[in-house]
């Protein structure tokens, strides 16, 4: 695993608990944050987590607009967290899609 990915794979765990201890159910959302990682490591993307790597992978999945949206908010919220140990993490636009 690069040393990105393993970075990325490390914060998603740390952000599942966090949004479960919060009372969420949280696992199609998980499901994709892992997926995430998974596309990441395969592609040998590098830091730091930009737009373009989070458009690319909403993308990569076939189905309806509103399935991508869904990922893309998903992705949004998680950057957003990201952005606390990775400040050059890029900003994802809330209508992107």
């Amino acid at each position: 695993m690069t040393a990105f990915a393993a970075f990325l794979d490390e914060k998603v765990e740390r952000y599942i608990e966090l949004r479960r201890s919060l009372g969420y159910a949280f696992n199609k959302q998980a499901g994709t944050l892992r997926a995430f990682v998974r596309y990441v490591e395969r592609s040998q993307l590098r830091a730091p987590a930009t737009r373009t790597m989070a458009l690319d992978f909403v993308l990569s999945f076939g189905g309806a607009a509103n399935s991508r949206a869904i990922r893309h908010g998903v992705l949004r919220r998680f950057y957003e967290y990201l952005t606390v140990y990775a400040p050059r993490t890029e900003a994802l636009e809330r209508r992107a899609f």
